[in-house]
This record gives C-alpha cells, sequence and structure tokens, in this order.
C-alpha cells in the first residue's frame, strides 16, 4: 500500500532558505520549496514547462520579527470555497504548508491544500 503524502509529493526534496528580495523560483526540479519570509513577498508565478497534475509543497516560515504578508501572484487560483487570501502565520517561527497542483489547460497551479500554523 502506498503512502498518501508520497503520491501527492514525491519525495524530491530541496532545502532552500530565501528572503524575499532575491527569491525568484523559476524552475521547478524538486516537489517541495522551504522559504523563510522576512519581509512582506509575493510568490512568483512558475516559469518553465510543467506537465498537467505537477505538484509541489511550499513551506513558508515567518523570520526576522514575524507578522510578514505572503501574497500569491496572478497563476496561484485559491477554490472559491476559501478564505481569499490565504489565513498565513504571522507569527515568528510559525510555518504554513501550501500544496498546489498545475492544472495544464487553464495554465494556473490550483490550491489544493493549505495548512496555517503547523
Amino acid at each position: 500500500m502506498s503512502n498518501f503524502s508520497t503520491l501527492l509529493f514525491p519525495l524530491s526534496v530541496t532545502i532552500t532558505n530565501l528572503i524575499p528580495e532575491n527569491a525568484k523560483l523559476d524552475t521547478f526540479s524538486t516537489d517541495i520549496k522551504n522559504l523563510t519570509v522576512s519581509a512582506t513577498y509575493t510568490l512568483p508565478n512558475p516559469t518553465g514547462t510543467f506537465s498537467d497534475g505537477k505538484r509541489v509543497l511550499y513551506r513558508f516560515t515567518q523570520g526576522g520579527t514575524g507578522n510578514n504578508t505572503i501574497i500569491l501572484d496572478s497563476k496561484f487560483k485559491i477554490p472559491s470555497t476559501s478564505t481569499s487570501p490565504l489565513p498565513f502565520s504571522t507569527a515568528v517561527s510559525a510555518t504554513d504548508l501550501l500544496g498546489v497542483m498545475y492544472n495544464q489547460p487553464f495554465d494556473r497551479w490550483d490550491v489544493i491544500s493549505f495548512i496555517p500554523g503547523y
């Protein structure tokens, strides 16, 4: 029997601490992105060629003094049943998990999971 999380997010991992000033995610060679946010940050639209159904998990951790705003760029689609914008945590060292899946017919990244304050 397969592990559910392995089906959603294969075990390819990259650990990258990024600050908003130099955070540019232009390729998706891995499935997990770790981001330490130290100021207001807009998650940029990914660039490149992606297969329909590509999944990526983001881990946002509040750095510095916390209270940093996280904004999703225009190709991220939040379900109509969710709060928009998503209620990201603001406490120092708080971590939020955001799962997205590429929707090729619409050229967008659908938000499929969000867990604040993990």
